[in-house]
């Protein structure tokens, strides 16, 4: 992939659920909230978005420069949504943060409902190998993702680069998914997309973005794994990446 050479930068994707006031349940999101992968909505502030993904509600917010933005943006996404929300329904619907929901069959008989990633991901520990969904994996569980983006002009492959996000975020900020069914495919360790400014490191659930502590920390770590990645040495990167016990 050809990459943009940028400034470090750190953002999100992140998935949660809808909840049904009136049926006091989460239901799935398709045909609810609007927007798609290749047309999200705009909401709120500039370069916030929202789109319907499987049947979550899939937000994201803008990449920042600063580690001290990060956390009120995943707050003002929570906000704009719920905003969005209220403006088509009143009260009716709210999204609300879970790792994971087992649905209804009959609530997922839809073809957004059996779809499954817009592209294949990538497992940074077998040297940034492809990963091909397995039919049926998710039988009518389904997992809500909390997705982080690291941009800048990284000295390194990216699957090194991946690694090097898990071990600021997983190990030193010390963000970890709760077990669930998710982590048998999701959210394995190591999982990643290669993105022209950067990565998108997969392997976290959305438990941290309803966490304002967590959101701070993965700001401070976040961008500190950006700049680390950016601003050392291709030299000094290999060196420090083989004193790692991966």
């Amino acid at each position: 992939m050809n990459k943009q050479p940028c400034e470090p930068s750190l953002g999100a994707d992140v998935e949660w659920f809808l909840y049904d006031a009136e049926d006091k349940n989460i239901v799935p999101a398709c045909g609810l909230i609007g927007g798609t992968k290749e047309k999200p909505l705009p909401i709120g502030g500039r370069g916030y978005m929202v789109q319907e993904d499987n049947v979550m509600v899939e937000w994201n917010v803008p990449a920042t420069h600063r580690w001290n933005n990060f956390a009120n943006s995943i707050s003002n996404a929570i906000g704009y949504v719920n905003d969005h929300l209220y403006d088509m329904y009143e009260e009716r619907y709210n999204i609300v943060c879970r790792s994971g929901h087992k649905f209804l069959v009959s609530q997922l008989r839809s073809e957004q409902a059996q779809t499954f990633g817009c592209e294949p991901d990538n497992d940074a520990y077998v040297g940034g190998e492809m990963r091909q969904m397995r039919e049926g994996i998710m039988g009518n569980y389904r997992s809500c993702g909390g997705h982080i983006h690291f941009g800048g002009d990284f000295q390194c492959p990216d699957f090194v680069a991946a690694l090097f996000a898990e071990l600021f975020i997983g190990v030193i900020a010390g963000v970890v998914s709760p077990k669930s069914p998710r982590k048998e495919w999701y959210g394995l360790p190591g999982i990643f997309r290669s993105k022209p400014y950067g990565i998108e490191y997969r392997s976290p659930d959305a438990t941290w973005s309803d966490d304002r502590h967590l959101t701070e920390l993965i700001g401070m770590y976040g961008m500190r794994c950006s700049e680390f990645l950016t601003n050392k040495s291709a030299t000094q990167l290999r060196n420090t990446f083989r004193q790692m016990p991966w």
